[in-house]
C-alpha cells in the first residue's frame, strides 16, 4: 500500500558476493519506512493483546 509497484522481499545477505549484499541493503533502506510501521503495528498488537 506505501509503494507502487510489485512488493519486494527482503534478502538475506550473502557471505561471499558484495554486489549482493549491496542490493539487499539498498532493498532495506528503500524499504525502511514500511519495515519500521510494520514493526510498529506488531508492537502495538502484542502490547494490545498482552493487557
Amino acid at each position: 500500500e506505501m509503494f507502487d509497484g510489485a512488493p519486494r522481499e527482503l534478502q538475506q545477505l550473502s557471505d561471499t558476493r558484495w554486489a549482493c549484499r549491496h542490493i539487499a541493503c539498498c532493498n532495506v533502506m528503500d524499504r525502511l519506512p514500511a519495515i519500521v510501521q510494520v514493526l510498529e503495528e506488531m508492537t502495538s498488537e502484542t502490547s494490545t493483546k498482552s493487557c
